[in-house]
């Protein structure tokens, strides 16, 4: 049961064109990323492209048993990444070419989700029909007023700025919701550039307790818990690293040994569920799974647990 401090204040509408959109409330933009937290992340098979079912909590007209891939507009590196620790990033020309021009997907502006000072604008790229009755609409990308836009010399654009349009929020961001077949998962892994991003904000809060609202979705927000991995760039790419060793080693069957008494350690339990709640990747568990054999062993990471700022 979650605690009154952790509803999402998020409304749901239908799509209108933002009528008083013009080309400077645009920024433009070549990616768009899935972002993950570690336990939802492996580098050895697709699962981190398992589809999600729509459901209440994401607030949607749309049919609960609709299962889609979420990603949005890729976010600088050095920028605080809301969803999680690894993000999985494909060019959106790259997408739209392979799913519309070769699979006949088609896009939709299936809803509006107003935040207290945002708006998220979600769009699915699917091969279904979507009823009117739901209040979707397509999504023309040649003119200005919709989410995105695409000039013509082919160069992409996501609205950032609705000052002074119907709405009274400030900033706005594209969700894509992209209803694919597991064939199609694959493929999006196997053709997504993976890499570490920042999500060292997690665990912020107020001083009467509360989370910020937009720092860490799955478990501060979601469910009210503190996150267990609030890591930075370097952190996570150091674990990224680790666990990519693993895997050849897992992979290549190659024996992983204990320097001192040669003991075959290759079956040990995940690194991930050695980690330190506080954040530390204890030296240990890099030893133990014969990563001492790669060179000198990593030093601790050390990640504050929580952090507490002035202010409601």
């Amino acid at each position: 049961q979650f605690s009154i401090y952790y509803i999402i204040p998020m409304t749901t509408v239908t799509p209108a064109k933002f009528k008083d959109a013009v080309l400077e409330d645009y920024k433009p933009f070549q990616y768009i990323e899935r972002t993950l937290h570690f336990d939802d992340y492996t580098n050895k098979n697709d699962e981190a492209f398992t589809l999600s079912v729509m459901s209440s909590r994401d607030k949607t007209f749309l049919s609960k048993n609709i299962k889609v891939l979420w990603f949005l507009v890729s976010s600088p590196d050095n920028k605080h990444h809301f969803y999680g620790n690894v993000s999985f990033s494909i060019s959106i020309e790259k997408l739209l070419k392979h799913f519309c021009s070769k699979l006949d997907y088609r896009l939709y502006w299936v809803e509006t989700v107003l935040w207290p000072k945002s708006i998220d604008s979600r769009i699915m790229l699917t091969k279904n029909n979507m009823p009117n009755s739901l209040g979707s609409m397509g999504c023309p990308m040649n003119e200005i007023g919709y989410p995105i836009y695409q000039d013509d010399s082919g160069k992409f654009y996501e609205l950032k700025n609705i000052i002074g349009t119907q709405y009274t929020q400030k900033k706005h961001e594209v969700e894509f919701l992209i209803e694919a077949t597991e064939e199609e998962c694959s493929w999006l892994y196997q053709n997504c550039e993976c890499r570490p991003v920042d999500h060292s904000e997690a665990n912020t809060r107020f001083e009467d307790g509360r989370y910020l609202l937009r720092v860490c979705h799955k478990y501060n927000t979601i469910r009210g818990e503190t996150c267990p991995t609030p890591y930075g760039i370097k952190e996570t790419e150091t674990i990224m690293k680790n666990i990519n060793i693993r895997n050849v080693l897992h992979q290549r069957s190659i024996p992983v040994c204990d320097d001192n008494n040669k003991t075959d350690l290759t079956t040990r339990q995940d690194p991930l569920e050695n980690f330190d709640p506080h954040g530390t990747v204890v030296k240990s568990t890099i030893e133990n799974f014969g990563f001492v054999h790669m060179g000198k062993a990593l030093k601790a990471i050390d990640v504050p647990k929580e952090r507490v700022i002035n202010g409601k």
